[in-house]
Parts: C-alpha cells; structure tokens; sequence
C-alpha cells in the first residue's frame, strides 16, 4: 500500500471513492452520518486535491482510503481551552478520513494516521488536532491506540449533522 497526495488529475477519482465510502458505510452502526453532496461537499474534495491537502491510500491502483490534512477547523475549536496554545500554522487537523468498507480492520486507518503524523513532522507541525463525531467507537479506538489523547466532549455545528456532540482529540508532535 502506498500512500502519496492526491494528483489534480483525480478529482473525480476521490470524489466518487468517498461517494462509494458512503454508500457501503449506509446502515453501518457506525455511519459517519456523511451524506452524498453534502458533506464532503464535491467542492471541498476538489479543493482539497487542488490545494495539496487530499491524501490517498492506494493499493493495486484502486484507492483504499483518504483523508484531508490542513490547518482549516470547526471554529468550536476556538473555545477549547487547550492546554498548549500554537499559530494556526502549527495546528494540523485532520479530516474526512475514511477506509473502503470491504477492507475494514486491515490497519490501513492506522497506517492513514501514522502517515499524517510523519507529514506533520515533515512539515513543522507541533499539534494535530481532530473531532470525532459522539460516540464512534472505531474511530475514537484508532485515535487513541496512535497516542491521540482525548481534550473533550464539545457541541459543534457542521452542515451534514447540524449541532452534534463531538469527542475533540489531540496528539503532541
């Protein structure tokens, strides 16, 4: 498995991957509650390629996973009070991170994580910062079996789930 950024010539590539990560995860206990067309947007996807900010993970050229790296975050974070205070700059948050349903619990979840961390490093990071939607277990598992240690429970306001408790996570660099 490889795992690189995302080419411009992809766009629609990734885009119909997470379309296919929400088809498979509809009925799944665990549902990110993404919806198709509303989040993520087609707009934020295509932004995210043409920023250098999607990653993909791909294994016998077919994508496995994906996730977006920025400095972009929920202003709900803004009210936390964490206990280390760094420019935004510094801040990298991780978003949309998915698996393909049908290769669940193979570790490539990890392995999307364990990358972010190194790409952080690479990049002068000092925190990566995350929300996980109440009560996702796998999720909130893979985060902390990595060394992300949980902040809080917080309300935040995102357009596919409206005003949601979400578990917010942080790992020191």
């Amino acid at each position: 498995m490889v795992i690189r950024q995302a080419r411009l010539d992809e766009k629609q590539k990734v885009l119909d991957f997470y379309y296919q990560v929400i088809r498979d995860m509809n009925g799944y206990k665990y549902h990110p509650q993404w919806t198709i067309g509303v989040y993520p947007e087609d707009s934020y996807i295509f932004e995210s390629v043409d920023n250098g900010e999607m990653f993909v993970a791909e294994e016998d050229n077919e994508y496995v996973g994906a996730m977006v790296i920025n400095h972009s975050y929920n202003e709900g974070y803004d009210v936390i009070n964490w206990e280390y205070k760094f420019d935004k700059s510094e801040i990298a948050i991780i978003h949309t991170l998915c698996v393909a349903q049908k290769l669940s619990r193979r570790g490539i979840g990890r392995k999307l994580v364990d990358y972010a961390i190194d790409y952080a490093k690479e990049n002068g990071v000092k925190s990566i910062r995350l929300d996980v939607l109440y009560g996702n277990m796998p999720a909130l598992k893979l985060y902390e079996s990595v060394g992300f240690k949980f902040i809080k429970t917080i309300e935040l306001f995102y357009e596919d789930t409206g005003l949601c408790k979400f578990d917010i996570y942080e790992y020191l660099i």
